[in-house]
């Protein structure tokens, strides 16, 4: 399997270093040093994703989001943790989730103007709090993208390419 722009999209969500590329030549600039850093972690992740589920989906997303937990942690903390220790046939998706949010979080302060956008689209009501890392990493692991690699105006008014919120009506199954 090979990671996908959603995880890339989660990932960069996170991500407070890498600005949003000016153009896509430099937005493929950015995804070639991101999969130079994923690269390393998918012989830990790819075994643990069944290649198809029961819905017959491919095993695309709970590998991205596997991957996504690895590449926060880092692999050693990854395979010491409640996620890993409960993936294997006969886990319950319940299960799954609830190690997802049990799991410890490295890099978890979302982007400000992606935290905007939730409330913008009332995904995250004014006065709540913004759900986890886990979270979103949990939901896309169920089959639900809440993150896109899309132009958007930069807070310089110029377009930019970088990770922006799903607009509510695509994240319905």
């Amino acid at each position: 399997m090979t990671p996908s722009m959603n995880l890339m999209a989660l990932a960069r969500a996170y991500d407070l270093t890498t600005p949003p590329a000016a153009d896509r030549k430099q937005l493929l600039q950015q995804q070639e040093q991101f999969l130079s850093l994923v690269k390393p972690l998918i012989p830990f992740v790819e075994p643990l994703v069944g290649r198809k589920s029961k819905r017959g989906h491919d095993g695309q997303f709970p590998f991205d989001a596997l991957l996504s937990v690895a590449l926060d942690l880092g692999i050693d903390a990854f395979l010491a943790s409640p996620l890993f220790s409960v993936l294997g046939d006969g886990v319950s998706k319940s299960e799954v989730l609830s190690a997802f949010y049990a799991t410890p979080v490295n890099h978890g302060q979302l982007r400000p103007e992606l935290e905007d956008q939730l409330r913008q689209y009332r995904i995250v009501k004014l006065h709540d709090d913004i759900p986890s890392r886990r979270h979103f990493e949990a939901r896309l692991y169920t089959g639900i993208c809440h993150f896109a690699i899309a132009p958007f105006l930069g807070p310089d008014k110029k377009k930019c390419l970088g990770p922006v919120v799903l607009h509510p009506l695509f994240l319905f199954k």
